[in-house]
């Protein structure tokens, strides 16, 4: 199976968190957070942090959220919504089908719990502070789609 490592780069666009996404092949006994480093190259983000991962028809994506964006002035998508992707079955917790931005959201609110509850991430993003506010202003989550686990009980 082919393992991809998917890099979600983010920049504050205006009041919001716009995107670039990078990637590269996950071979032999390569480590995830090498390749992820590699194809960032020699301009690494300060925050680089495993978010997720998506089965596809022609492998497995790794994604990490990095920050800030090395590259700002190269074009990347404005994250317009906030709509994460879910299941509805309880023995299938994969989507049916994932789009990159519902990626790019999932990362968002990971980045929001992280800065507020990781030391190390909280460290980066006060150096960024445009960047830092802009996280803030998504509802936090660990993983997956809270709202959703405490409507049901």
């Amino acid at each position: 199976m082919a393992v991809t490592v998917e890099l979600l780069l983010l920049r504050r666009d205006g009041a919001g968190l716009a995107y670039r996404r990078v990637s590269g092949p996950l071979t032999g006994s390569r480590h995830p957070d090498d390749v992820a480093l590699e194809v960032v190259g020699q301009q690494a983000p300060g925050l680089l942090h495993s978010t997720s991962w998506r089965h596809t028809g022609d492998g497995l994506v790794l994604t990490y959220a990095a920050l800030p964006d090395p590259e700002p002035q190269r074009t990347a998508q404005l994250i317009g919504s906030r709509v994460l992707a879910a299941s509805d079955d309880p023995r299938r917790p994969s989507p049916a089908a994932i789009e990159i931005e519902q990626v790019a959201v999932h990362a968002c609110r990971h980045l929001a719990w992280l800065a507020r509850t990781d030391n190390v991430a909280q460290r980066v993003l006060d150096g960024e502070p445009a960047l830092r506010d802009a996280i803030l202003h998504w509802a936090p989550a660990p993983a997956g789609l809270l709202e959703a686990a405490f409507a049901a009980r």
